[in-house]
């Protein structure tokens, strides 16, 4: 990598040299200050926030999500899966869960041979096998 080349070996026992860029890239939930030291920081030139996405925006994923994978629903219900999920419980909205949520509602709708139509019950079962619930015992 250091070199920004690679080699190919053909069959015939031919080489050839291939320009190579490599961008290295991490990413975490952690803080900056929770990785390392200053001097292991200077060594990640570039680093970026991605703040967790308002509501509108959230639901705005949600809505693309659905329309790609040709998933019907009602807006009433996005409202209900987000004041049931996210504003009662303080959970945080983050920019893959519609994704996630959604995926797994699409696998439950083709595992039990559904119509491609979202219902509250799919999005909140889908939702629980996203995440781990926290129990007493």
């Amino acid at each position: 990598m250091e070199r920004r080349a690679d080699y190919l070996s053909f069959h015939s026992g031919g080489k050839m040299t291939v320009p190579f860029e490599a961008f290295l890239i991490f990413s975490t939930n952690l803080r900056p200050d929770q990785l390392g030291d200053e001097a292991f920081l200077r060594r990640i030139q570039y680093k970026m926030l991605l703040r967790s996405p308002c509501e509108e925006e959230f639901a705005e994923i949600f809505r693309q999500f659905c329309r790609s994978r040709e998933l019907t629903y009602a807006e009433s219900q996005l409202e209900r899966f987000i004041d049931k999920h996210y504003r009662r419980t303080g959970k945080h909205y983050r920019r893959c869960h519609p994704r996630d949520v959604l995926s797994h509602a699409v696998d439950l709708i083709h595992f039990e041979k559904r119509p491609l139509a979202l219902t509250d019950d799919l999005l909140d079962r889908a939702f629980e096998s996203c995440f781990l619930q926290e129990t007493d015992e």
